[in-house]
């Protein structure tokens, strides 16, 4: 989960280091970046955020109008009197302290047994809360003064997070009924649409080798928190690379396999999304399928570096460039335990011409070939698409394919 830029420092040497081990490197891509991710080395696997677990709340303020929110909570719902935070500031405490919900800021006298409206930003989410808690509150609504992304956090009193609109729909309902009372509810968890999330970063068309590699959950997904602190739900692209972390530790572990033939499943077998190579790379990891690749791009550690100081022109990623037209090849090797034939094809290309040969290849356990990616020069425009490797067990090995200005 370190950050970085998308240029090559002192942290992508000593992640190049490890790759030399064999060790899968999984680095998250970052949130705020445009137009290129953090970790753009190709020897490291570089995670976008996606969708995951859905998890929501509603306030209601009566008269049928419901604020939709993030919110995680076991609970019945909870109806009080709401009081802003900033209305509620202690003794010794700043009025700003108070309406940021900043610990020891709430008076216990006024917060007992309400509903706290509280801002983002000063002190962490969960933090908040318990100072809420620590007041005698009942419940929170946490809202957020900018852009930002909704966290379903576990916290100390029922909380539902909203967006900067409804925050200020409530700020402004709450301004006419100093006594109103509101409620708070969880809606049912549902699985969202699987996409990037828009502050997940891009990669650039610049790059060596496309990225990010793949995405994974990015919103919602439950980790241990260090400190002794227990569970929450973690948010972004650092919670995303660690569930790639997770998932190529298991895989790795039941297989056996290379560092490089383990980051190869991942992508070879993610979920396309609907959105670029740039946005999503090859898709969102499937947990289902990485243990079947079928084939699998194996590189010798030691590749890296030699590539690194121009002594090798390319590498056998399962990522693909080419500016605007030539040729490319990969070599693929058959993890099944059985011979298959495997067909090879383009897809999703519309301006430029993308052949691959061989047509079709057969291959024992164990055997690799070559295949070669051709693309003629098109309209001049960006385009991407992928390589197919259909095999005959059912298995689809996919290499997404970034055509270039």
């Amino acid at each position: 989960s370190v950050a970085g830029p998308s240029t090559l420092d002192t942290v992508e040497l000593a992640l190049l280091g490890a790759a030399e081990a064999d060790v899968v490197v999984v680095a998250a891509a970052g949130g705020d970046a445009v137009g290129g991710t953090a970790h753009s080395s190709p020897w490291v696997t570089t995670v976008g955020a996606g969708t995951g677990t859905v998890r929501r709340g509603e306030v209601r303020l009566g008269g049928g109008t419901r604020l939709v929110g993030a919110m995680t909570s076991p609970t019945e719902p909870v109806r009080a009197r709401l009081v802003r935070g900033a209305d509620a500031a202690a003794r010794g405490a700043s009025r700003g302290e108070a309406r940021r919900c900043e610990p020891g800021s709430l008076d216990t006298a006024v917060v007992a047994e309400r509903v706290v409206l509280c801002e983002r930003g000063g002190v962490g989410r969960v933090d908040k809360s318990q100072t809420v808690a620590d007041a005698d509150g009942v419940g929170m609504v946490l809202v957020n003064t900018d852009p930002g992304g909704l966290s379903a956090d576990l916290h100390a009193v029922p909380t539902v997070h909203l967006a900067v609109g409804d925050g200020r729909r409530l700020v402004s309902w709450a301004a006419r009924h100093p006594r109103g009372h509101i409620v708070l509810a969880a809606r049912p968890v549902t699985r969202a649409v699987p996409r990037v999330l828009e502050w997940s970063s891009t990669g650039s068309p610049a790059a060596a080798y496309p990225k990010p590699d793949v995405v994974a959950p990015g919103d919602g997904v439950l980790g241990a928190v260090p400190g002794g602190e227990g569970w929450q739900f973690l948010g972004g692209t650092s919670a995303a690379a660690a569930w790639v972390s997770g998932t190529a530790a298991r895989l790795r572990a039941d297989r056996g396999w290379s560092a490089a033939a383990t980051r190869s499943a991942l992508v070879t077998t993610a979920e396309p999304l609907p959105a670029g190579v740039l946005d999503a790379g090859a898709g969102r990891v499937r947990v289902q399928a990485v243990d079947s690749p079928g084939l699998v791009l194996g590189i010798d550690p030691a590749d890296y570096r030699e590539w690194l100081e121009g002594d090798r022109l390319g590498l056998n990623t399962t990522s693909l460039v080419v500016r605007r037209e030539g040729t490319l090849t990969r070599t693929v090797t058959n993890v099944g335990r059985r011979a298959r034939y495997f067909s090879t094809s383009a897809a999703g290309f519309e301006r430029h011409d993308v052949t691959v040969t061989p047509a079709a290849l057969r291959l024992g356990p164990g055997e690799s070939a070559r295949i070669t990616v051709r693309v003629a020069r098109g309209d001049g425009t960006q385009e991407d698409g992928a390589v197919l490797l259909r095999g005959g067990a059912g298995t689809r090995t996919r290499l997404p394919l970034l055509v270039t200005r």
